[in-house]
């Protein structure tokens, strides 16, 4: 089994820690600028594409069971 995190999945966890460290750098310039790397990363997994059944146009059984890992 491909254990390996998708493209959306990555971009999650990158936006989770610039989150973390912008608040971990409160009241410094720098915070901003993470702030904005998280929202960007979020977008970019935002408009990742999903693959989708046919006929019902839901996410795909196995692209359902990656996610969630």
């Amino acid at each position: 089994m491909n254990t390996e995190p998708t493209a959306r999945a990555v971009h999650l966890i990158c936006a989770r820690t610039y989150i973390g460290e912008a608040k971990r750098r409160r009241g410094q310039p720098f915070a901003f600028t993470l702030l904005q790397w998280a929202a960007n990363a979020r977008l970019r997994a935002q408009h990742e594409p999903v693959q989708r059944d046919l006929f019902t146009g839901q996410p795909m059984p196995a692209a359902r069971e990656r996610e969630a890992a």
